[in-house]
């Protein structure tokens, strides 16, 4: 597995998520290399599992090897924050989330964007990783749903005038989802109305042909139960009754 803090010739190196290069970074005073690099790694850690930046009290919980007043000189160190950048993480948040993953949350969620997720993500630069990262996250994962949601509904408008238009035109797909929509017709109602209909048909033709009463009375006495079995919904119902 690729080391995305290593160590060389003592000087503390970070690998970049978007170019896959490393750049030197130089801890903070009083912090040696090695002591920087549990640091990073232990928020990287939290981060790729979590979904979410770690606070300070639960990052010295979890790593007991960390020192309280080497982490504090980490905490708010501009060397901190770049690192954790270079690994696609943002280390200042706004209302929970980075300024990163809310312009995610737009671009992913806007519905005139025909492009795959796939695309998306990579041209607002942002990794497969870094994502999958972020949807562990309840918070990202609940604002992305919520976005998604909201504009489903703002959308709806325009596909409906859309279907409408389509249904003007004389479009039979667009007539017959219409239709379903209104409950004026469906598969399954015409299937049925064809299936009465053969019936009809039959009883009309057992009527006609047949003059031996007993036998004419057992196949109209089937024939009416086998009516009565078709199971019907009151939506199949009322299209029938037109």
């Amino acid at each position: 597995m690729t080391d995305a803090f290593p160590i060389d010739g003592g000087e503390l190196k970070v690998l970049s998520v978007l170019t896959s290069g490393y750049t030197p970074i130089e801890p903070p005073e009083g912090v040696s290399a090695m002591a920087f690099r549990t640091i990073l790694s232990a928020i990287h850690g939290f981060y790729l599992h979590e979904g979410q930046m770690p606070q300070f009290d639960e990052l010295l919980k979890l790593y007991p090897r960390i020192r309280k007043d080497t982490l504090l000189a980490c905490w708010e160190h501009p060397s901190l924050s770049k690192a954790l950048e270079l690994r696609g993480m943002d280390w200042l948040v706004d209302n929970g989330l980075t300024i990163q993953q809310e312009h995610t949350i737009m671009a992913l969620s806007d519905p005139t964007d025909k492009r795959s997720q796939a695309v998306i993500l990579r041209n607002i630069g942002v990794s497969p990783t870094t994502f999958r990262t972020w949807m562990k996250n309840s918070l990202f994962n609940h604002r992305l749903n919520v976005a998604s949601v909201a504009n489903y509904h703002d959308f709806l408008p325009m596909a409906r005038n859309a279907l409408i238009s389509e249904a003007l035109d004389g479009k039979m797909p667009a007539l017959e989802l219409l239709f379903q929509i209104t409950g004026e017709w469906s598969p399954e109602t015409e299937a049925i109305g064809d299936l009465k209909a053969v019936m009809q048909t039959l009883i009309e033709s057992v009527v006609r042909n047949v003059h031996d009463e007993t036998i004419k009375r057992a196949i109209l006495g089937d024939a009416e139960a086998a009516l009565a079995a078709l199971k019907l919904t009151k939506q199949n119902a009322r299209a029938l009754e037109r």
